[in-house]
């Protein structure tokens, strides 16, 4: 089955029903009803043929051309298997279905066509096919006592995703879930899932974790995770958080091996911001206002344009005492309450160390901890190069010694007999209409829409 070729769920929390049809297949000729908040037709006399056990009838709500690839949810009756059927055609108001309904010539049977479902889990539940799409309307807030899970069946080889929206799919509008119990609100126990555009409110500290994946190849996309009594987000093996928000948890974000971590910003909470494993990329990501450090890695990671700022001890740790292949390009160290960058080597594998074009301010016990490692064209701020950091814009100004030091001062300056002009930091400048090296440049924004 092509993945092109799936029925894609739809969600509506507080406004959908989980007795609704809930589905419609991808390109198939009929009227999608899923994308309502209501049952387009509710059955109370199906029919069952006499001879052919996938077809069935209605005389209420005869069946047409329009009900092609829309799901019937069968809900009860005498000789009907409870279940969830696709409309594969229609002929003479006799619809076929995709598997047996149950007993042959059985009568009243019970049911709902199209219609969104109501609950997150209840979508979750029907996607047990590889390369399912499930979509969620931001039409409430969804309140939850139990973890969210999701079904086996899945695989790394395919992508399985699960995408909220405001107004209209691909919007990027994030719906909220928020706890109302001391639980880890969703757990991803499956390979191959993008979870994309959620607000994950822990309501006061209720919600013991946010997000964890605890199995390979996962990502999480333009979400929020806050308020979390414990972890924000934790796990991720070989997968992806992108574009997202953490802020006011007992720690951030804790990825495991060999996570990649673009576009995020973790602040504000009680202890690290980042506090990942070995192997992990961080690119273009912000850790600011922290009770930890910025960013406590391990070994083999790469950081490139982060800026960690005013956190709590220090702005980068390295806790592994043989850092191997360990490299810092671009960053911003300012501001921190330790180092701006510590690292303990003990086993004289310093040159693995590689740091560049990175910039320091104001960390309280200096820019590095150890002599063993050094950086490569250092610039040490004499100004804050934020615009308003205390307003959280840590874009750069024009401050002498300050953001105009960050400005096209970072690597690759030239490369392979190319030039090019990045700035210091995760946000690039803009230039005026007609000056600097690209015309006008426009900011970049981290964080994703809603």
């Amino acid at each position: 089955m092509a993945i092109d070729d799936l029925v894609i769920w739809e969600g509506r929390p507080t406004a959908g029903a989980d007795d609704n049809g809930g589905g419609f297949r991808e390109g198939a000729s009929g009227t999608d009803f899923s994308q309502q908040d209501a049952a387009e037709n509710t059955y109370t006399d199906l029919v069952i043929d006499a001879t052919t056990n996938t077809d069935m009838t209605s005389a209420a709500f005869p069946f047409a051309a329009a009900d092609v690839g829309n799901i019937v949810n069968i809900t009860s009756g005498t000789g009907w298997t409870v279940q969830r059927v696709e409309i594969l055609s229609v002929a003479s108001s006799v619809a076929t279905c995709d598997k047996s309904l149950g007993t042959l010539g059985s009568t009243g049977g019970n049911g709902k066509k199209g219609g969104a479902l109501s609950t997150i889990q209840k979508v979750l539940d029907q996607c047990t096919v590889d390369g399912m799409r499930a979509y969620i309307k931001a039409s409430g807030t969804e309140s939850i006592s139990t973890v969210l899970t999701f079904p086996a069946g899945s695989a790394f080889s395919s992508i399985n995703r699960l995408i909220g929206y405001t107004t209209t799919r691909g919007d990027e509008g994030r719906v909220t879930i928020q706890a109302s119990a001391a639980i880890t609100m969703m757990t991803m126990g499956v390979s191959g899932w993008h979870v994309e555009n959620f607000l994950f409110d822990g309501n006061a500290d209720t919600a013991t974790e946010g997000v964890d994946s605890t199995t390979n190849y996962n990502a999480l996309i333009n979400c929020e995770v806050k308020d979390i009594n414990g972890l924000g987000i934790d796990g991720f093996a070989n997968g992806c958080i992108s574009r997202c928000e953490v802020s006011g948890c007992t720690e951030g974000i804790q990825p495991t091996s060999a996570c990649t971590i673009t576009y995020t910003w973790s602040h504000d909470n009680s202890s690290h911001g980042f506090n990942g494993a070995n192997n992990c990329t961080f690119s273009k990501c912000l850790s600011t206002n922290n009770g930890g450090d910025g960013f406590r890695v391990s070994y083999s990671c790469l950081l490139e344009n982060c800026v960690s700022h005013g956190n709590t001890t220090d702005g980068i740790d390295v806790t592994s005492s043989y850092p191997t292949m360990f490299y810092v390009s671009n960053c911003i160290l300012d501001g921190n309450g330790g180092y701006g960058i510590r690292c303990l080597i003990t086993n004289g594998d310093g040159q693995s160390f590689l740091l560049s074009h990175n910039a320091f301010r104001s960390n309280t016990s200096g820019n590095y901890v150890s002599g063993e490692i050094y950086g490569v064209n250092d610039i040490i701020l004499t100004a804050d190069p934020f615009t308003d950091a205390a307003a959280d814009d840590y874009t750069l100004n024009d401050t002498a010694g300050g953001g105009a030091a960050c400005r096209t001062a970072g690597f690759p300056g030239s490369l392979f007999g190319q030039t090019g002009y990045p700035d210091v930091g995760v946000y690039q400048h803009q230039d005026a209409a007609a000056g600097g090296p690209y015309g006008a440049r426009t900011a970049f924004l981290p964080m994703g829409v809603g």
